[in-house]
């Protein structure tokens, strides 16, 4: 198991997150076997290599 710091830097996080982290409950829903933790603007993510990579390059797009 892995863990990596994403950084929102470019988007405010209220956005990305959603209303009432609308955004966030579907993120976690199409990646339920990462953990998921959303603090301010840093978003930790823990899981395995494969689907880390697959989370992370459509959530940098």
């Amino acid at each position: 198991m892995i863990e990596k710091l994403i950084v929102l830097e470019d988007i405010d996080p209220v956005i990305f997150y959603g209303v009432n982290n609308a955004n966030m409950q579907l993120i976690k829903a199409l990646y339920p076997k990462l953990r998921i933790v959303a603090r301010g603007n840093v978003i930790k993510v823990l899981g395995d290599e494969e689907e880390m990579c697959a989370f992370e390059e459509n959530i940098l797009k």
